[in-house]
């Protein structure tokens, strides 16, 4: 993973945005802007992998790679039953 893939990330600087402070995911705008701005992203991968291997589950916020922290804990889930 290349150590500066943030310096790429479409989501630089827009930290309120993709980390609000309250958020009712689905329901609030932000989400669905916080989505967009990941679906344009050109390093989502690398930000997933970042977000599952540095976050613990139960700590996991904001949006990442187009994902809620719920989607994120499923996909990581997901790999660790591959894994086994």
């Amino acid at each position: 993973m290349n150590p500066d893939w943030r310096d790429d990330a479409a989501c630089r600087g827009r930290t309120k945005v993709m980390f609000p402070a309250a958020v009712k995911w689905g329901h609030d705008p932000d989400y669905h802007f916080a989505q967009a701005v990941c679906r344009r992203c050109t390093v989502v991968e690398e930000c997933l992998e970042d977000a599952i291997r540095s976050e613990p589950m139960k700590a996991r916020q904001g949006m990442r790679a187009g994902l809620t922290p719920n989607q994120r804990d499923r996909v990581a889930r997901a790999r660790r039953a591959v894994a086994s």
